[in-house]
């Protein structure tokens, strides 16, 4: 049987053009009859209109049953559509050696039905053609098979896959098929935009899966038929529905926010993302808050695109970032990055405030504030309310210091006094020891004491009180500065009485001795290379010692400078303070000076003009802010380079102490809690006291 080739949109004549004027001639010359005139003209019309037709679209598959009995009539049907708008008409080929004839003109886009019947058994084609009025013809259309007297595969349910994908990813459907005579089967699927081959024979209720994979979008039909060994075909499933989307963009990481932000600032979010495609993307933020951004402008995928809010409340939120392409596909809900919103910096937490005078608090290791005064210790919880309070009879009590696990050491005029950390007293010295305790790594708690006898010394206390050694130096008093400890296990201990200090060795021998500095000194600090650092007063002036004690170098001060001694910065910058200036090159009254390592001046600022205002040591934040407290009522945060970022209208002989969290504590008539923006600077000496712990302990933080 032969077909034409499909050519819908190819103009088709039925007659050749070069028949054309001989027709006009004869017409022309035809004299017989009026008649005879008009319809040489009509003919001439029909011809050029053939010129300039299309044919009708091919015909689908022919619809109807898949499997009958011998003769016995069933009905087929078919449609087709004519670009030109002509009636259609059709013929069927039965694939049995018949073809039917032209059925009547229907209109464009209305389906004609015939029926036939089979004389014998076995599996044939049904396919149909079209033909318009101006007998443009169209090809076979595809078969649909007709088993008749032999019974046909079914397949069992829809094609099992996914619902939705995405351009490019690859997908597996799957079917099986039954045959009512055993037979083995075999699987094509149709895609909806391509149709896979016949799968290998199976046997009957086998699972058939095959892969296919979508290059573009949209909504698919997935749809598969079953063919056993005979060559009876069933018909189509149901299909089932398939979303193809183009591949999502994705955020790439976490958006990039800073850790903290001060309430009703602005705080800059950069996150970037990708698209897979090459598709330039959108973006938008969820602040956590409630709020989220709107939808960005596009960029280039890949480009890192920035973002800006403020908060209004205090808090933890979680920032999180989602991306659009230019078709509209969406990516996930990126990993949300933390970010802390605090009050202002600078501003009043809370203040505990029982009426005492405070000495520096110490913080353990679950943020629990530590702190001594005339009425006893105290613990505060990190909002401010009190946990504990143990009261000691006694009328001075020194800085506290934290051992290990927490157990709380404290010297008064009376004793050392240990407490567990729920306030029961744990033992207490039988001498007088005015200065803070050090800690070592080991526990051993390391103090300056006036026994009863008045021998006094440095004295070396085991975590259960009993006494591991005394070294006995002379002329001392007690008002004493705090002993420190190196990493090596080196005690230093800067002596009021004769103006020198000492060395000791873990076991409490001697390591070495310095000459007269020539003034009350400081408590010493320690460097990372071994340096020890001591400031002196009335004589003024800051002195680097080598770690046996013997003098590096002298760095000349103002009588009172370096009262409260030095902190040693991440690079060995050393910052301290000075007051009671009347030199011409520093006029200032108070201020701060940065030292390099060799004692030569970084910087130098003047911060206060009241006289005789003792200076902290400094408190090195990792952010590079200086915490300073002067005595006279004000302290102070400075940047790296000495400028004032902001005071506190109460002040303090003693250093701040600054929290993990940052938050900022200051003693004077209570605890003052303030904001902060940073914790403890990781420098080889950042405080007073070292760390949170007060241990003065050089690798203890």
């Amino acid at each position: 049987m032969s077909t034409e080739p499909d050519a819908e949109s190819r103009p088709t004549a039925q007659m050749p053009l070069d028949f054309l004027p001989s027709l006009c001639y004869h017409c022309s010359m035809a004299r017989t009859s009026r008649r005879s005139r008009l319809a040489a003209l009509a003919f001439i019309i029909l011809s050029v209109s053939c010129l300039f037709n299309h044919r009708p679209s091919a015909p689908a598959e022919p619809q109807g049953p898949e499997s009958g009995n011998r003769d016995t009539s069933y009905r087929f049907r078919a449609v087709s559509t004519d670009a030109d708008g002509n009636a259609i008409s059709y013929q069927f080929t039965w694939g049995d050696g018949q073809t039917s004839a032209w059925s009547d003109f229907r209109v464009s886009g209305d389906s004609v039905s015939t029926y036939h019947a089979w004389s014998d058994t076995g599996v044939f084609d049904v396919r149909v053609r079209a033909r318009d009025a101006y007998w443009a013809v169209t090809g076979w259309s595809p078969p649909h098979s007709f088993a008749v007297g032999v019974r046909g595969p079914k397949v069992i349910c829809l094609p099992t896959g996914p619902d939705s994908t995405t351009r490019g990813d690859t997908c597996v459907f799957s079917a099986a098929a039954f045959d009512p005579d055993g037979d083995s089967v075999s699987l094509s699927f149709d895609w909806g935009n391509d149709t896979s081959g016949w799968s290998v024979s199976v046997a009957g209720g086998t699972n058939v899966a095959v892969a296919h994979v979508w290059n573009c979008e949209g909504l698919f039909g997935v749809r598969a038929r079953a063919r056993n060994s005979k060559g009876v075909v069933s018909r189509w499933t149901p299909p089932h529905s398939l979303m193809v989307s183009t591949r999502p963009p994705a955020v790439r990481n976490a958006p990039d926010a800073p850790d903290s932000v001060v309430r009703e600032s602005t705080c800059a979010v950069s996150v970037t993302a990708d698209d897979p495609d090459g598709d330039s993307v959108s973006l938008k933020l969820d602040w956590g808050d409630g709020d989220t951004s709107e939808w960005s402008g596009f960029v280039a995928s890949g480009t890192a695109f920035n973002a800006t809010h403020a908060w209004t409340r205090e808090g933890w939120y979680c920032v999180r970032a989602i991306a659009r392409d230019t078709k509209g596909a969406l990516s996930s809900w990126s990993a949300s990055d933390s970010i802390r919103v605090a009050p202002p910096v600078g501003n009043l937490k809370w203040h505990f405030a029982p009426g005492e005078y405070f000495t520096e608090p110490a913080i353990g290791s679950d943020g629990t504030v530590y702190a001594a005064s005339y009425d006893g210790v105290f613990a505060l919880n990190p909002d401010g309310s009190m946990r504990w309070h143990t009261l000691l009879s006694c009328r001075y009590l020194a800085a506290v210091a934290l051992g290990l696990n927490d157990v709380i050491y404290i010297g008064s005029d009376d004793s050392l006094v240990a407490l567990n950390s729920d306030g029961s007293r744990r033992w207490a010295s039988a001498t007088r020891c005015c200065a803070k305790p050090a800690i070592g790594l080991d526990g051993t708690v390391y103090v300056v004491c006036i026994d009863t006898d008045d021998i006094s010394g440095v004295v070396a206390f085991n975590p259960d009180g009993s006494r591991r050694w005394r070294a006995p130096i002379p002329d001392m008093v007690e008002d004493e500065p705090a002993p420190t400890v190196a990493s090596d296990g080196t005690i230093y201990f800067g002596s009021t009485g004769d103006y020198v200090v000492h060395a000791l060795k873990p076991d409490g021998s001697t390591r070495g001795t310095s000459q007269e500095l020539g003034g009350i000194l400081s408590t010493t600090m320690i460097a990372a290379d071994g340096t020890v650092y001591v400031g002196i007063h009335h004589d003024g002036g800051l002195v680097a010692l080598n770690p046996d004690a013997q003098l590096k170098w002298r760095f000349a001060g103002t009588e009172e400078s370096f009262f409260g001694g030095v902190s040693v910065g991440p690079d060995g910058t050393l910052y301290g303070g000075e007051l009671c200036c009347d030199r011409t090159d520093y006029p200032d009254s108070t201020g701060l000076f940065a030292i390099n390592p060799d004692g030569s001046t970084k910087w130098h600022v003047g911060l206060y003009d009241q006289d005789d205002a003792p200076v902290s040591a400094p408190t090195l934040c990792a952010d590079g802010t200086i915490y300073m407290c002067c005595e006279w009522e004000i302290s102070y945060a400075l940047t790296p380079e000495g400028r004032v970022k902001w005071v506190w209208h109460t002040g303090s002989d003693w250093s701040p102490a600054v929290g993990s969290d940052g938050t900022v504590y200051i003693a004077a008539d209570g605890i003052y809690a303030l904001v902060g923006a940073s914790p403890l600077a990781d420098s080889p000496w950042p405080k007073y006291g070292h760390d949170l712990r007060n241990s003065g302990c050089a690798p203890g933080r």
